[in-house]
């Protein structure tokens, strides 16, 4: 069936977002019984909300800036369509038919592999690249934030990295607004000081932003309808807040509890390596 065309008018309630910052889950302490938990938000009512988070709680992402160029005009062609008129079901369709592009172009769980293999079977040297191999199964989840408890998620970048970095591909370390004709970066947008005319040394310093802060912006702007993906790590920091391997792995479990990911099946024989690619993105 041939697509007809959307006008601006008709997608001015709409947003869709892709992440590509650093990404921590925040936790905070339960007195009462010694474990950290995970911050949260209230269910979403007054928007429709579906999110494609590609790593699922405790995890890094180490996808490269390749894998999000190409995700990027994955997300712009499925979504092109995408209006004010289109209901809860169709978005989440819209997000199941990425979901199965990005999984088929990341090439990151064969190269994790590859990397044990020429290795040992009981590496540990990267804890990161350990944490991604346990839990290669629970990738690329989609959550519905009217029903689903959020995570108050902080996304976060040294702005070095966006300004002095010329290799830096154009949608690197950004909170993209890739519906919007001029694609906004939602990390400038809420941190209004940070501009590419600061000093070098200024721009050292980390832009901060939460889900939550995301979340209040686009209700301010009259968004109803948002699609994320999520390329960002989930990783809790253990060692800035002082939490034990142990409650690390508590605090986990109740994270993937309130966002009800489910697992993807995976055919590995079409993926290639690319070792020399890989970068952290927490």
């Amino acid at each position: 069936m041939q697509k007809s065309k959307i006008n601006e008018n008709q997608k001015d309630k709409i947003a869709v977002i892709v992440i590509t910052t650093h990404g921590d889950i925040q936790v905070r302490e339960n007195k009462k019984n010694k474990t950290y938990e995970p911050l949260t938000m209230n269910p979403i009512r007054d928007m429709e909300i579906i999110s494609l988070n590609v790593v699922t709680p405790g995890v890094p992402n180490l996808a490269p800036s390749e894998i999000v160029e190409t995700g990027i005009n994955i997300i712009k062609e499925e979504t092109q369509n995408f209006n004010n008129s289109t209901d809860k079901n169709d978005m989440i369709e819209i997000v199941e038919r990425m979901k199965v592009r990005l999984i088929e172009n990341d090439t990151q769980p064969e190269e994790v592999e590859n990397e044990f293999k020429n290795r040992n079977p009981e590496y540990i040297e990267d804890e990161e690249v350990v944490a991604y191999r346990l839990h290669d199964d629970s990738m690329y989840s989609i959550h519905d934030y009217s029903l689903e408890i959020p995570l108050d998620k902080e996304f976060l970048r040294a702005n070095i990295d966006v300004f002095d970095k010329p290799s830096n591909e154009r949608y690197d370390w950004k909170i993209t607004l890739l519906s919007d004709s001029n694609e906004p970066d939602l990390m400038n947008t809420l941190n209004p000081t940070i501009t590419a005319l600061r000093t070098s040394e200024t721009k050292k310093d980390n832009s901060i932003t939460y889900f939550s802060k995301i979340i209040e912006y686009l209700r301010k702007i009259g968004k109803k309808k948002v699609i994320i993906v999520d390329f960002s790590c989930s990783v809790i920091r253990r060692r800035l807040y002082g939490v034990s391997p142990a409650q690390e792995r508590y605090a986990r479990l109740v994270a993937i509890r309130h966002r009800k990911g489910g697992k993807t099946n995976r055919n590995k024989n079409k993926r290639r390596r690319n070792n020399n690619t890989r970068k952290h993105r927490n």
